[in-house]
C-alpha cells in the first residue's frame, strides 16, 4: 500500500502505510480557522479526521438551521416552528474542535467543558463502524429531540431537549465537532461558541410568523440564514511560562517526538549509512513547564528569560541542561514557523554528516545540535521563541535534561522498543519511543 500525503517538516513524498503513520505527528501547525465552500481546506490540527468529514457535519446541522429558519421544522404536535429572523450560519472552528479532542483524548471521557455549549454522544466502535454514518445518527438523534416537545408555538427551550437547543440557537457564530474511539466504545463531542438559554424564559431565535422576515436580521441573507465573519477562540497555553502560543507549545512538542520516533525506527536518514540504526529505548519527551519548588523556575520560564531581552551575544544554557539555539533572519515570523526551521536545521547534521556506526558523542562534535535532540538518556526538555524587530532576527531556544556528555552514546542502537520494559515503559503506538 502506497499513500502519498504532505508533511510540513519533509515535503511531498511517497510512502508505505506503516511510513505514513510515522509522519503523522510533522504535520499541522497551519492556519486554525477558516469559514468552508468545499472540502480541501479547514486545516485543523488532527490530520487523523478528514476535511470531507468536518464538511458533512458542518452542512448537515446548516442544513438543519435553514430549515428551521424558512420555517419547515415541526415540534411533536406536527407544528411548524416560527420562521426565524436572526439565525446565523455557522462556522467551522478548529481551536474549538481542538479543545474538544482534549477533553475526550483520553479514554473518551464525558466532557466537563463548562465554557461553550456542548452536545455529546456515544457510539459502538467495532470494525464495521463506519464513522460517518455513526455521526449522522447521534446529529439526527440530537436534532429530532424537537419532534418529541410540544414547543407551544413560541422559540422557548423546552426540557428534554437541550442538544436540539445548542444546534439551533441563533446566535452562535461557529461551533466544530471531533470523535474518539476507545476500545469498544467511541464518542463524539461538539462544541459551540455559544452556550443556548436553556431555560424556560430562554429564546432560541428570534420567531416570526411572517414568512418576508426571514433574516430580518441581517442584510446579506443567504438560504434563510445569515452568515458570519468569526474569530477562532482562544486556547490558554497548557504552558505560560514559556510565553508561546499553545501551537507553539504544541509544535515543539510534536516535532521532538516526530524526529525522535523517526530515528528510533530506523527511518532516519544518515549521511555515512543511508539510515540510522533503529534505537532500542527512545524516552518519550515531557515538557519541562514545571518549577522544581524552593522558588525555582521552571526550564520553560528559563528559557525565555534567556531570550526576553533579545541579546546580541549568543547565551549560555542554564544549569544542568544542553542547549539548541538559533537566530533566523526573520522578525516576523510565528512560534510554530520559527520552531519548525530551527529544530529540522537542528536535525540536519545526521543526514548532511552523519553517524554511521559511530554513535559516541564527542563534545564539539558537528553533530551537537542532533545529539541534544537524539540523547536517548534525555527525559525533558522546553523552548521558547522572541521575536526582535530591533536587531532584525528571531531567537529560538531549546534546553534539555540531563545533558550529553563528552563519551557517552548518543542512544543503544536495537530492536524498536525493546529496552522499554527495563525502564518500566511500554512502546508507543506508533511505534519507536518508550512511554
Amino acid at each position: 500500500m502506497h499513500i502519498t500525503m504532505k508533511s510540513s517538516v519533509l515535503g511531498s513524498v511517497t510512502v508505505n502505510a506503516m511510513w505514513s503513520l510515522l509522519l503523522t505527528l510533522g504535520a499541522v501547525f497551519l492556519q486554525l480557522h477558516i469559514n468552508v465552500e468545499a472540502t480541501a481546506a479547514f486545516h485543523c490540527r488532527n490530520s487523523l479526521i478528514s476535511d470531507e468529514w468536518r464538511e458533512m457535519v458542518l452542512h448537515y446541522v446548516n442544513d438543519k438551521r435553514k430549515r428551521l429558519a424558512s420555517g419547515g421544522q415541526v415540534d411533536s404536535t406536527g407544528t411548524a416552528l416560527k420562521y426565524a429572523k436572526d439565525m446565523n450560519r455557522l462556522n467551522w472552528d478548529c481551536n474549538l474542535e481542538h479543545i474538544a479532542f482534549q477533553e475526550i483524548a483520553k479514554d473518551c471521557a464525558n466532557s466537563q467543558q463548562a465554557q461553550y455549549g456542548k452536545t455529546q454522544a456515544e457510539f459502538k466502535s467495532n470494525a464495521k463502524c463506519e464513522i460517518n454514518a455513526a455521526t449522522k445518527q447521534i446529529l439526527k438523534n440530537w436534532w429530532d429531540e424537537v419532534k418529541k416537545v410540544d414547543m407551544q408555538g413560541d422559540t422557548n427551550y423546552v426540557a428534554l431537549s437541550e442538544n436540539f437547543a445548542e444546534m439551533a440557537n441563533a446566535v452562535t457564530k461557529a461551533f466544530a465537532c471531533t470523535y474518539n474511539t476507545c476500545g469498544s466504545k467511541g464518542t463524539l463531542l461538539c462544541l459551540y461558541d455559544q452556550k443556548a438559554a436553556t431555560n424556560p424564559a430562554g429564546a432560541l431565535y428570534q420567531g416570526d410568523a411572517d414568512k418576508a422576515n426571514i433574516c430580518q436580521a441581517c442584510a446579506d441573507c443567504v438560504d434563510s440564514l445569515c452568515p458570519q465573519t468569526t474569530t477562532p477562540v482562544e486556547i490558554t497555553p497548557s504552558c505560560t511560562d514559556d510565553k508561546m502560543t499553545e501551537d507553539g507549545n504544541k509544535a515543539a512538542q510534536w516535532l521532538h517526538s516526530y524526529y525522535r520516533r523517526l530515528l528510533a525506527t530506523g527511518w532516519a536518514k544518515d549521511g555515512k549509512s543511508a539510515y540510522a540504526k533503529p534505537a532500542k529505548k527512545m524516552l518519550e519527551l515531557t515538557y519541562d513547564c514545571t518549577a522544581a519548588g524552593g522558588g525555582a523556575q521552571s526550564a520553560a520560564a528559563q528559557t525565555y528569560a534567556a531570550i526576553e531581552n533579545c541579546p546580541t551575544a549568543d547565551p549560555a544554557p542554564i544549569a544542568g541542561y544542553s542547549m539548541n539555539f538559533k537566530r533566523l533572519k526573520n522578525f516576523t515570523i510565528s512560534d510554530t514557523g520559527a520552531l519548525e526551521e530551527a529544530i529540522t536545521d537542528w536535525w540536519g547534521p545526521l543526514e548532511k554528516i552523519g553517524l554511521g556506526s559511530n554513535l559516541e558523542f564527542s563534545d564539539g562534535s558537528p553533530l551537537t545540535s542532533f545529539a541534544n535532540i537524539a540523547f536517548d538518556q534525555t527525559t525533558k526538555f522546553a523552548c521558547s521563541v522572541k521575536n526582535c524587530p530591533k536587531i532584525g532576527e528571531t531567537l529560538v531556544m531549546c534546553h534539555y535534561n540531563p545533558p550529553i556528555t563528552d563519551g557517552e552514546y548518543i542512544y543503544e542502537a536495537g530492536k524498536v522498543c525493546s529496552g522499554c520494559g527495563k525502564l518500566n515503559k511500554k512502546c508507543s503506538s506508533p511505534p519507536g519511543l518508550c512511554i
